[in-house]
């Protein structure tokens, strides 16, 4: 089951990986257009709030299964 977890868990951080990437681009792109540089912004704040999650989420996942592990005796 932690396996499973795990490369979910990766797989949203590879996607919120490419989505910082395309928000970099766009901005770099937006050649002085305010509109573009500010989905390219808000693009790039939820990629770093996402890939803050999916940090969080890995890290308490990987907490519980220690623990259950401990209790377990696994």
């Amino acid at each position: 089951m932690g396996t499973i977890i795990q490369a979910f868990l990766g797989l949203l951080g590879i996607i919120f990986l490419v989505m910082i990437i395309i928000g970099g681009f766009n901005w770099m792109t937006a050649a002085g257009n305010d509109d573009k540089a500010a989905k390219a912004k808000a693009t790039l704040n939820r990629g770093v709030i996402g890939l803050i999650i999916i940090l969080a989420a890995y890290i308490i996942s990987a907490f519980v299964f220690r623990a259950l592990g401990g209790i377990i005796g696994a």
